[in-house]
């Protein structure tokens, strides 16, 4: 098998345009200016009329809700302050104990005609009661453990006692002590979702055509060789300036880590993308991301200013044809077994 390898391997070369042109688009350093839209900045002005309100309420009545609402009652078997300060096994043997009361409390609840609070009682447990509180927002009880809130929600009629949870320093055993069930909203209570849904889905639309305008604008600008910072001024959009960058920038071992670049904008992946096929003074399409977006500028392509180039280059070449001979002696391999009837499962 390697001397097929080596025999497929012998024809693949990477031409040396092909070369240049992939190192350099990597490696070279790229001056980008970008220029933001938020969809925000163009709702807040957006008058949303009632006949619009009315035509939203009557397509998505369905889906306009009160979201459900629960009480629960708990009993909380918890380290007391000098427990808490326990570590390794001692604390291992102090949270063993609580979880044995907490069973045995369970346990009481599965008897006939079993009373959370009279088992409680009957342990010496004494039952907080919350206040109705939804599913995206419990109620401070339940905030010291995210998972408290999910399990209330999860207790039923049939089923209306959890088992033992288990936070941080002790136990939690819920009790549903009522349900609120969700109701369709009025035409008024649903006006003010209805209004700000409207207003965002219309600010999405309104930014994308700005942003297509700019695009267009700044590409004009372009062929009659305005200035950029002119063109960007009188599409009357603000500019931003990246730190420069590479495409193919390398991980420093952590020993030479150095701190973040200072004003290296988050979302500089897409960034990346946007200009990564570029040609110095083109300006990419709009990229929408939500309710923002953007279009970048590559104002100019600096090459790699390294003392290392050649070495790097040298092994960026044998990357390429390490890959191109991998992918021959793939598409060798899967030739061979079509033609000998065998069937090949994609991934």
């Amino acid at each position: 098998m390697n001397q097929i390898k080596q025999l497929l391997a012998a024809g693949v070369t990477v031409p040396k345009g092909e070369l240049d042109e992939n190192f350099e688009r990597g490696h070279d350093t790229l001056f980008v200016t970008i220029v933001r839209f938020q969809s925000a900045d163009l709702s807040k002005d957006i008058q949303v009329g009632d006949e619009e309100v009315q035509k939203h309420y009557d397509a998505h009545k369905a889906e306009l809700k009160t979201d459900e609402k629960r009480k629960v009652e708990y009993v909380s078997l918890a380290l007391t302050d000098e427990e808490k300060k326990l570590t390794g096994k001692e604390r291992i043997e102090a949270l063993q104990k609580l979880s044995d009361r907490a069973t045995d409390f369970t346990q009481a609840l599965l008897e006939k005609g079993a009373d959370f609070s009279h088992a409680a009682e009957k342990l010496k447990l004494p039952v907080h009661e919350t206040g109705e509180f939804t599913k995206a927002e419990p109620d401070p009880q339940l905030k010291v453990d995210a998972q408290l809130g999910d399990a209330a929600f999860k207790l039923s009629a049939q089923e209306p006692n959890s088992d033992p949870i288990q936070v941080a320093d002790g136990f939690y055993i819920l009790h549903l002590a009522g349900i609120t069930e969700a109701r369709p909203l009025t035409l008024e209570e649903a006006k003010p979702k209805i209004v700000e849904t409207i207003k965002k889905s219309k600010g999405r639309e309104l930014m994308s055509t700005k942003a297509a305008e700019a695009v267009q604008q700044l590409r004009e600008a372009k062929q009659s060789g305005q200035p950029l910072e002119a063109a960007i001024q009188k599409s009357g959009a603000k500019a931003e300036k990246v730190p420069p960058f590479s495409l193919l920038e390398e991980e420093k071992p952590k020993s030479q880590d150095k701190e973040p670049k200072k004003n290296e904008p988050a979302d500089l992946p897409a960034i990346k993308q946007a200009v990564a096929f570029l040609n110095p003074g083109e300006t990419s399409d709009f990229f929408p991301a939500g309710e923002n977006g953007f279009i970048a500028v590559l104002e100019k392509r600096e090459p790699l200013a390294d003392a290392n180039a050649a070495e790097k280059k040298a092994a960026y070449e044998k990357r390429l044809l390490d890959n191109k001979r991998r992918i021959v002696f793939m598409e060798w391999l899967r030739d061979r077994g079509q033609a000998a009837g065998l069937q090949f499962q994609k991934g």
